[in-house]
């Protein structure tokens, strides 16, 4: 199995040791011929060095990111970490792919017949939907949503290489994958349970890009949310005037 794994450690309750046993739990269900991966996002920095900034997509992906035998993709702002015959492969799409788009990790797990894992989080998290928005070539991922992601960077691989990088693309809000979540469940697609006291999905990363690519031909920017207190959407809607 090949398995994207988003994830709030906090949701799950009280458990011993709790990144190695949720880790080692995972190793264990995918096998030694399965690859997991996780995203390892980070604040926008000048400088990216692979081996050494820290993953900020919760304390699990930061635990994986620092075990010998885990790979990171190469992105300023949404490189992804994966163990596992496939993990190469699935991470070797950055950075000219864009952050989120056509050959980027989430996308290479999909097409390979991957599954994404929602441990205690909901379709708000869910980094493969944006895929789906490069997929059918939004045009406001043009804008940044935030100033600071608009930059220049330089990223030093591990092995000492110097890329300079300007990103193309800029993944935003996310309020609105919500809907990707009820549809899905609406037509069967997700399968339900609780490991520890967290809710948690599974669905087929195919069937999670379908339906999102269905809903953005019908609707092109369903996923500009509309919430007052989002700067990021309303910032975007400004940039496209």
């Amino acid at each position: 199995m090949i398995l994207g794994v988003h994830s709030s450690l906090s949701s799950l309750g009280n458990i011993d040791n709790k990144a190695e046993t949720v880790l080692c739990a995972l190793k264990e269900s995918v096998g030694s011929s399965g690859t997991i991966m996780m995203p390892s996002h980070n604040n926008p920095v000048n400088i990216w060095y692979q081996s050494a900034i820290p993953s900020k997509s919760g304390y699990l992906t930061e635990y994986f990111r620092a075990q010998t035998g885990t790979k990171r993709s190469v992105h300023p702002t949404h490189s992804c970490v994966a163990s596992g015959p496939l993990a190469e492969y699935i991470l070797e799409g950055h950075p000219e792919s864009g952050a989120e788009g056509e050959s980027s990790p989430f996308h290479r797990l999909a097409v390979a017949g991957g599954y994404i894992l929602m441990i205690g989080v909901k379709y708000n998290k869910c980094t493969l939907i944006h895929v789906a928005e490069e997929l059918e070539k939004r045009e406001y991922l043009k804008y940044a949503c935030r100033k600071s992601y608009d930059r220049n960077y330089i990223l030093i691989t591990e092995s000492g290489k110097k890329i300079n990088y300007k990103p193309y693309t800029f993944p935003g809000c996310s309020n609105n994958f919500k809907l990707i979540e009820e549809e899905l469940e609406h037509l069967g697609l997700i399968k339900k349970s609780n490991i520890g006291k967290a809710r948690s999905t599974l669905a087929k990363g195919t069937d999670i890009l379908e339906v999102a690519c269905k809903f953005l031909k019908k609707h092109k920017e369903m996923f500009l949310c509309n919430l007052p207190e989002c700067k990021d959407c309303a910032r975007v809607r400004t940039l496209m005037i």
